[in-house]
C-alpha cells in the first residue's frame, strides 16, 4: 500500500522561514536605505533654500540701498538724482 504525504516536514519549514526571513531581510535594507536617501535628499533641498533665501535677502538689501542727496565732504562723489 502506497502511503500520502499530508502535511510539510520539519525540514520543508525551516527552509521556508529561513527563505522568508532572508526575504524581509532584504526589504528591510531596501527600506533603510530609501529612508537614508530620503533625509539626505531633504537635507540638501533645505541647504538650497537657505542659499536661495540668502540671495534674495542681498538683493533686496543692494536693490534698496540709494545715495544720499546730502552734499558729501569729497566733491568727487557727488552725483546728480
Amino acid at each position: 500500500m502506497k502511503r500520502r504525504a499530508r502535511g510539510m516536514t520539519l525540514l520543508e519549514i525551516l527552509v521556508s522561514i529561513t527563505v522568508l526571513a532572508m526575504v524581509a531581510v532584504l526589504m528591510y535594507g531596501a527600506f533603510d536605505s530609501l529612508s537614508r536617501a530620503k533625509k539626505g535628499e531633504a537635507q540638501r533641498i533645505d541647504r538650497a533654500h537657505q542659499g536661495r533665501e540668502a540671495m534674495e535677502r542681498m538683493v533686496r538689501e543692494l536693490q534698496t540701498a540709494y545715495l544720499s542727496a546730502h552734499n558729501p565732504q569729497i566733491l568727487s562723489l557727488l552725483t546728480r538724482t
